[in-house]
This record gives C-alpha cells, sequence and structure tokens, in this order.
C-alpha cells in the first residue's frame, strides 16, 4: 500500500520507518530542509532501539523516501497519516496553526478523495477542526476527505517495539471503507505475518493484538486517560497486576 507521512517529527518517523519494514510504499513529507536533508544522507535526528536498521534497509529497498513536495507525497498515497503536534496554549486552548498550514497544503496539493489518518494523540475536536480545514482548502469540490484518528502509543527508546508488538490498535473511523484500509494497514501485525526486525529468530509468544474501533471523537483520547480506564476496568475484573500496564498501577 502507498501510505504518506506528513511530519518528520519523533512520531512521524518511527511510524514512516515501521510501516516500511511492513512492506508498504511509504513516502515522508517534511519541509524543514535542514530535517529533510539530514534524512535523505541518512542521519536519523532520533534515537530508538532497532530504528536506525529499519532505516537503512527500508531506504536501500526503496520502499522509505522523503520529499519537501507536498503534491509528491500524497497526490498517490492510499492513505495519508497527518503527525503534527497541537500544542497547548498559555489560555489552555489547543493551538491549531499546524494542523491549519499542513491541511491547507495538502487539500490544496491532491486532485481526488483521500483517507487522512490522525497519528498523533490529540485533543478532543481536532478531527471536527481538520474536517473544517480540509473543506476550506480543497481544489475541488468534488473532492471528499475521510477522517480517522490511529493515535501511537510510542514511549521513548521503546517505541519500534510499541509499534510491532502492541497489545491494542485503536482506530477512530466513521465509515467503513476507512476501517478497511486501516486494517489492511496492520494486517502484517494482526495476522503476525511479518518478519519481526526486533526478535530476528522469534518472536515471544503472544496473543494478537486487538483492534478496537470506535467513532473518531472517541479516539481523540490521550494516552494517559485510554490506559488508566483500561486499568480501572482490568482492577474491577481484579485481573492480576501484571496485566496492567505500568502507567496505570501508578496513576
Amino acid at each position: 500500500m502507498r501510505i504518506a507521512i506528513i511530519g518528520c517529527g519523533h512520531v512521524g518517523l518511527v511510524t514512516g520507518i515501521c510501516l516500511a519494514s511492513l512492506r508498504h510504499e511509504v513516502i515522508c513529507l517534511e519541509h524543514e530542509a535542514p530535517l529533510i536533508s539530514a534524512l535523505e544522507q541518512g542521519k536519523l535526528p532520533i534515537y530508538e532501539s532497532y530504528l536506525d536498521v529499519l532505516f537503512y534497509e527500508s531506504r536501500s529497498s526503496g520502499l522509505l523516501t522523503f520529499t519537501r513536495d507536498t503534491a509528491q507525497a500524497a497526490r498517490n498515497a492510499d492513505a495519508i497519516f497527518l503527525c503534527v503536534d497541537v500544542p497547548q496554549l498559555e489560555n489552555g486552548e489547543s493551538d491549531f496553526s499546524a494542523l491549519d498550514t499542513a491541511a491547507r497544503q495538502l487539500a490544496s496539493s491532491v486532485d481526488s478523495s483521500k483517507l487522512v489518518i490522525m497519528g498523533s494523540t490529540v485533543p478532543v475536536q481536532t478531527a471536527e477542526q481538520l474536517k473544517r480545514f480540509l473543506s476550506i482548502y480543497r481544489g475541488k469540490a468534488d473532492i471528499s476527505f475521510s477522517v480517522t484518528s490511529n493515535p501511537q502509543f510510542f514511549r521513548k527508546g521503546t517505541s519500534v517495539d510499541d509499534f510491532f508488538h502492541p497489545s491494542r490498535i485503536l482506530l477512530g473511523v466513521e465509515d467503513t471503507h476507512s476501517e478497511e484500509i486501516l486494517r489492511e494497514i496492520y494486517r502484517p501485525i494482526t495476522d503476525g505475518s511479518f518478519s519481526c526486525p526486533i526478535h530476528m529468530e522469534k518472536c515471544p509468544a503472544s496473543a494478537a493484538p486487538q483492534i478496537l474501533v470506535t467513532k473518531v471523537l472517541s479516539a481523540e483520547l490521550s494516552w494517559r486517560t485510554f490506559v488508566n480506564a483500561w486499568g480501572e476496568t482490568y482492577r474491577r475484573l481484579r485481573a492480576p497486576p501484571a496485566s496492567i500496564p505500568e502507567s496505570a498501577l501508578n496513576s
């Protein structure tokens, strides 16, 4: 599948490199000239265990490329992961300026309808704001955008392991076609049909990750909110402590 990643921050890079390792064709978009130049020269700006190996392998195979051209990244993509931050302002409101810019550049660059996936954990109502931006900036009236949410819960230092061995994959969708595309993207992981780059000989025995499908709005949860709710459920069921994430136990 052809996938575009908008934003080469921590979430965008880990997501893009790992998706390329699953044999998807990935093109990552970044407008900062020094950063894109470094990536094209094979220099990673972040450190994550195993990420450098996956980066070099994906680059060598041609499955991972980088660009500063929004049209080049998005026009032929089957799915577009939007990995931009939505920081909080001093007054407590969300700063949608980066989202506005990304949506404007994306909507004005494509010539067909697209699936846009929010890959970062974002505040509630971000999806509605993104839909509004895309509708305003679209170049043609007959172009539509399906907005979905697939927040990535990466821990610094173990992000690659978190991607390939998640306990669950959270999808916020509003139509069955979008859900089908997202399920297809993650099928190598849910089916266990990929060659794990971390456990080269044999992956540890574990259940396949559960896919949780909900409405987009429900998926716009912070990691703490999500894991705490999950932990509380396990407490009420009197599940063994080892079954509950450490962050939930310590909250």
